[in-house]
């Protein structure tokens, strides 16, 4: 099930400029957010939403951020692309003409996408986040990450589309949106989550460490 982005958008934006007529927002910048739900053990769903960065931190708000598809499906990338054509074709108009017009009036649009790295990886055409060279944004080997003295080139959007002709750099298969790669950005929630699993695993394991040392102690006092 989906709905057209460019009618909720005009919808959102009219009730903006009903509430407050001295609205000038300048450039409307509208963020794509993505993102799979498994409701049961047979059973995934995938949403695709839409929010008003202009907002600020209203954006936070469920109020404010406006679903445009909910669809039975795992996450794939070929599942994607077939349920949501019409919805994708839409949002590639409104990427090409960068404009809308409500209520006589023309906006200036400006698109951004937003979600976890799986998400964004899909959306993107990359294979998984394990492969070689799963950076969105440059060229750095996965055995090199670490080394953060390292230059590496940086992708565009341009590049990945190539790279997804030749099936090469972890690109698997063509973006589904053409934005800017300096316009797609990593929500901060999955990012602080799985620090805090990784953090959490270490004290966890440094926690049953100490335990297996108290017990030896108790066992054998020369130890």
């Amino acid at each position: 099930v989906y709905c057209s982005l460019k009618e909720r958008l005009c919808d959102e934006i009219g009730q903006l400029v009903e509430l407050n007529p001295d609205w000038r927002p300048g450039v409307i910048r509208v963020k794509l957010s993505g993102d799979g739900a498994k409701f049961s053990r047979c059973s995934s769903f995938f949403l695709l939403s839409f929010s008003l960065l202009n907002l600020q931190q209203r954006v936070l708000s469920p109020l404010d951020n406006h679903t445009i598809a909910v669809v039975n499906m795992p996450e794939k990338y070929d599942l994607l692309a077939t349920a949501l054509d019409p919805l994708l074709s839409e949002i590639k108009e409104l990427l090409a003409l960068k404009m809308v017009q409500v209520g006589g009036k023309s906006y200036e649009l400006e698109f951004y996408l937003g979600g976890d790295l799986k998400f964004l990886l899909l959306f993107l055409g990359f294979a998984q986040a394990n492969s070689k060279y799963s950076c969105i944004w440059c060229l750095v080997p996965s055995s090199e990450r670490w080394d953060t003295s390292k230059l590496h080139p940086t992708r565009s959007i341009e590049d990945i589309e190539a790279c997804a002709a030749t099936n090469v750099y972890s690109v698997k298969y063509p973006p589904l949106l053409p934005i800017d790669l300096d316009h797609v950005v990593p929500d901060e929630l999955h990012l602080f989550l799985r620090i805090m699993d990784i953090l959490i695993e270490n004290l966890i394991s440094y926690a049953v460490e100490l335990d297996i040392r108290a017990t030896r102690k108790q066992t054998d006092p020369l130890q």
